[in-house]
């Protein structure tokens, strides 16, 4: 349990609760979202973006910038990496990943980067990538394979989705004997899907197929075995569902693909170890990194270690409500209890949708008009992305549904 002084010196659990309270678990859902420090004018559905941070995260990366402040020298050049292995073991642990094959970053994309930047591009070569891919990870995918002469593949997974079977036959069914790489997201960034990433792993592998697999989305919205997914390159964020601060990231390249994996900035240990070149890019802040562990802490104790399935549920409460609300049908048409984590999709009505002349309009709407901070994303038709968070409440929904429906 990660004990914490709050701001005016009170020993709490990270339930917020004074520790030893018999109160803590019956006053749970409210204190739960006291401890983010969101601009309570603001109705938050968008933690998928970039998270938030609860007080006891926020407050052991401020004493560990404190602790850097004080003594500069002595932790970034002689204990950084006895802490960055300390830390590594447990993110390790959570992840099930191998340590010596777990590196830190600062985001999935960085992670993207470096795998990428691992192959040896040849002309012909192609990659496969889904149309319901994140448009940064593209973007890599051009500058370091593209401009190499290789070229992209998309694979179309019909919007709304039919099941997991479907993603998986669609997805390997793209495979050529060209494909390079596949290049995939555990979650999908503008769809909000769970995708069967274990079977398609497999199927690429055994088709010769490289495989980078973009989890950014994953740590702490899904149960996690990445070292039993095998894929070539895995990349998560755990600053979204690990509550950790932004900037932390990981990526965990297959042993057989560690020599060859570099961190996105070489600097001075180029060629020591695989942890000696993560661990070290050049000055950075190594506050995010090294209260990990507190943040994993936070994630897997909070509400008695329920709160990935609270976050699940709750989820799926609010996408069944709007849906039967604004009279639109599901997006995920089976699976749904597989394909649907801690976050959803609903439709736009079209009569709303008519209002306005882009999804970004809408979404400033939203915003400005009814104070509710939500992606509208252009996918095959309009949507909302909702996020389901540990500080969100049935009535956030609510509000949501209101406004949409008004």
């Amino acid at each position: 349990m990660l004990a914490y002084q709050d701001t005016n010196g009170r020993l709490r659990d990270n339930f917020g609760m004074p520790i030893g309270s018999p109160a803590r678990q019956e006053a749970f859902p409210r204190l739960l979202s006291d401890l983010w420090e969101l601009d309570p004018d603001i109705t938050f559905l968008n933690h998928g973006s970039f998270g938030s941070v609860p007080e006891p995260v926020l407050l052991s990366s401020m004493r560990w910038r404190a602790h850097v402040e004080r003594r500069p020298i002595e932790v970034l050049a002689r204990r950084l990496p006895a802490l960055m292995g300390e830390v590594r073991l447990r993110v390790a642990e959570f992840l099930g990943s191998r340590p010596e094959c777990t590196g830190f970053i600062t985001n999935a994309t960085a992670g993207c980067n470096s795998a990428l930047a691992a192959v040896d591009w040849r002309r012909g070569d192609r990659v496969l990538f889904l149309n319901h891919g994140y448009n940064a990870v593209r973007q890599c995918i051009h500058h370091h394979a593209v401009t190499r002469g290789a070229e992209i593949d998309i694979v179309d997974i019909p919007w709304p989705v039919r099941c997991s079977a479907d993603i998986v036959s669609r997805v390997l069914g793209g495979i050529g004997p060209r494909t390079r790489m596949l290049v995939i997201d555990q979650v999908t960034s503008p769809t909000a899907l769970v995708l069967p990433i274990a079977d398609i792993v497999r199927g690429a592998r055994e088709a010769g197929t490289l495989t980078l697999v973009d989890g950014a989305h994953a740590p702490g919205m899904i149960p996690l075995d990445v070292s039993a997914i095998d894929a070539d390159w895995w990349c998560g964020n755990l600053h979204k569902w690990c509550y950790a601060p932004k900037g932390c990231a990981v990526i965990v390249p297959a042993e057989r693909q560690r020599d060859r994996t570099h961190p996105p900035v070489i600097s001075h240990h180029l060629g020591r170890s695989f942890a000696d070149e993560f661990d070290w890019q050049g000055t950075f802040d190594p506050a995010p990194w090294l209260c990990a562990g507190d943040a994993i802490e936070f994630t897997v104790s909070a509400a008695g270690g329920t709160l990935r399935e609270r976050n699940r549920r709750l989820a799926r409460w609010a996408h069944d409500m709007l849906c039967a609300r604004l009279g639109e049908s599901p997006l995920v048409e089976s699976d749904a209890d597989t394909l649907l984590g801690s976050m959803a999709c609903v439709r736009v009505p079209s009569a709303l949708r008519r209002r306005f002349a882009s999804a970004a309009e809408m979404q400033a709407w939203l915003h400005d008009e009814h104070r509710i901070e939500i992606p509208v994303i252009d996918f095959g038709g309009w949507h909302v992305r909702l996020s389901a968070a540990p500080y969100n409440t049935n009535e956030d929904y609510e509000r949501l549904a209101r406004a949409l429906s008004a």
